[in-house]
């Protein structure tokens, strides 16, 4: 399916790229590829994103178009993009909190939210910055970083979920 004249995947809201996807005005996998596009573009300076997984979620997007075409009602987050704070289970995938001593955590399963969004369609693309043991004031921890608040770069983003927050703002 083509996309859309001038649209950017990127700055369209949750519901919107939803609309899209369901009515096969983009695909899956052009929205995941946008996004990492857009990443590639702008999380250098902001760390928002700790993992990257793009041949999964690649692989994941082209199972959504294919599915897509063969049912009636996809669901709402059939091919839908998604990222996963890092303190969040995911198999085969860290999950430190940002300790350094959990580098090698590495959970077997997926955290029951990460299995329901799977089943539902979403696809998942990587991991966000959190604050470390996500008690602190600001995304920032010593394994990955801290994360920048994309419309001011001399910010950090506050809270657990800063990672999350800066990935939204900065499309």
């Amino acid at each position: 399916c083509a996309s859309p004249a001038l649209m950017e995947i990127h700055e369209l809201s949750a519901v919107d790229l939803a609309r899209a996807l369901k009515a096969r005005e983009v695909s899956s996998r052009e929205a995941v590829e946008a996004l990492f596009a857009r990443a590639d573009e702008v999380d250098g300076a902001v760390n928002a994103l700790t993992h990257r997984f793009a041949d999964d979620a690649l692989t994941a997007a082209d199972a959504a178009d294919r599915l897509r075409g063969r049912t009636k009602d996809p669901g709402p987050l059939l091919g839908m993009p998604v990222t996963i704070k890092e303190s969040i289970a995911i198999a085969g995938r860290p999950q430190t909190l940002g300790i350094p001593g959990r580098v090698q955590n590495v959970p077997g399963h997926d955290a029951v939210t990460v299995r329901v969004l799977r089943e539902l369609g979403a696809v998942v693309i990587g991991q966000t910055n959190v604050s470390q043991t996500l008690l602190f004031n600001e995304s920032d921890n010593p394994v990955y970083g801290r994360t920048n608040n994309p419309w001011n770069l001399d910010r950090t983003c506050g809270g657990s979920s800063g990672g999350e927050g800066a990935a939204i703002a900065a499309g």
